[in-house]
């Protein structure tokens, strides 16, 4: 039987997050806490899975990254060398490292 209220360290464990972030995810108010005491606080379970959902909710509306600046001067290059390696070809040059899988789209 799974227990319903969890100490700081379990529910960090839950959560796969330190004591340390679980503590500032509480004081963000994020996660709800049930202090015991002035020292001791418990984490409800379904207060936890709560989190965990809006945290997979908001993991999926967000958009893909954008591009990065290398990833546009490569996508940009690339046709260029392509337009060399085949003029290289024609000239009976043979323009070595660039047939590499490393270069292919």
């Amino acid at each position: 039987m799974t227990r319903a209220v969890l100490s700081r360290y379990d529910a960090a464990d839950y959560l796969g997050v330190s004591v340390d972030t679980l503590d500032r995810l509480r004081a963000a108010g994020a996660i709800i806490a049930c202090p015991v005491s002035a020292r001791l606080v418990k984490y409800r379970l379904a207060d936890l899975d709560a989190y965990l959902t809006t945290c997979q909710i908001s993991a999926l509306s967000k958009s893909p990254p954008a591009r990065t600046v290398s990833q546009n001067v490569f996508s940009l290059l690339v046709p260029i060398l392509e337009v060399w390696r085949d003029i290289g070809v024609a000239r009976g040059l043979r323009l070595s490292g660039w047939e590499s899988p490393a270069y292919t789209r």
